[in-house]
C-alpha cells in the first residue's frame, strides 16, 4: 500500500501571487512618482510663463502710459 504525499502547492501559489502583486505595485508606485515629478516641473514652468507674461504686460502698460503723457503734454516730458 502506498501513502500519497501531500503537496503544499496552494501555499506556494499564494506566495507567488503575493510576490507578483508586490512587484507590480512597486512598478506602479515608481511610475506614479515619476509622473508626479514631471507634473510638478511642468506646472512650475507654466506658472513661470504666466508670471513673465504678467510682467511683460505691466511693462507695456507703463511704457504706454509714459508715451501718452509725452504726447498729451510735450513740455512735461
Amino acid at each position: 500500500m502506498r501513502i500519497s504525499q501531500r503537496t503544499i502547492a496552494p501555499g506556494n501559489v499564494l506566495l507567488c501571487v503575493l510576490c507578483t502583486i508586490l512587484v507590480v505595485s512597486l512598478i506602479g508606485a515608481n511610475v506614479l512618482l515619476n509622473c508626479i515629478t514631471r507634473y510638478n516641473v511642468a506646472s512650475s514652468q507654466v506658472r513661470s510663463w504666466k508670471e513673465s507674461l504678467d510682467a511683460a504686460e505691466t511693462g507695456g502698460d507703463i511704457a504706454y502710459a509714459e508715451l501718452r503723457k509725452t504726447i498729451s503734454d510735450p513740455t512735461n516730458a
